[in-house]
């Protein structure tokens, strides 16, 4: 297993201020390969946010079968802050999204979630396909700045 991040993860996303209470994040990362329980981390969404959708877009990440499938959740920037990690809780396991067969488009449905602390949006690869293919990964993290406690 391996972390594939953005080459700028920590140093994009800013709170809008006095300019209003939006906030946005996003991020891409190109892997040329992947492996079974690879965490794909494109964006960091920033503490204080309460996140209302995500939106993924992607080339083929695979070229055969068996096909690729991943979950989408967030991981801690700091595991001792929190909050504890959820591989799947922005889309469940088994997500097509890597295939070229969806081509490569998800809105992943939720419950609104508040973040107290920086948090990883991650991609996770439970079971990578044998025919891997090189792609970039886009994601956008759509929200409100609402403050930490």
């Amino acid at each position: 297993m391996a972390n594939k991040d953005a080459t700028d993860l920590l140093t994009k996303q800013k709170h809008m201020g006095q300019y209003g209470d939006a906030v946005i994040a996003y991020g891409q990362v190109t892997v040329a390969s992947t492996a079974d329980n690879d965490v794909i981390r494109p964006c960091v969404i920033p503490a204080g946010t309460m996140v209302h959708a995500i939106l993924i877009g992607n080339g083929d990440f695979d070229t055969g079968t068996p096909e690729i499938v991943c979950n989408v959740g967030y991981s801690p920037v700091n595991s001792t802050d929190g909050p504890a990690e959820s591989a799947a809780y922005f889309a469940p396991a088994g997500q097509t999204i890597l295939q070229s067969l969806n081509e490569g488009k998800l809105f992943c449905n939720f419950a609104p979630i508040k973040f107290e602390y920086d948090v990883y949006l991650i991609v996770t690869v439970p079971t990578d396909s044998a025919t891997d293919a090189s792609a970039t990964l886009y994601a956008t993290v759509l929200g409100r700045g609402v403050g930490i406690q």
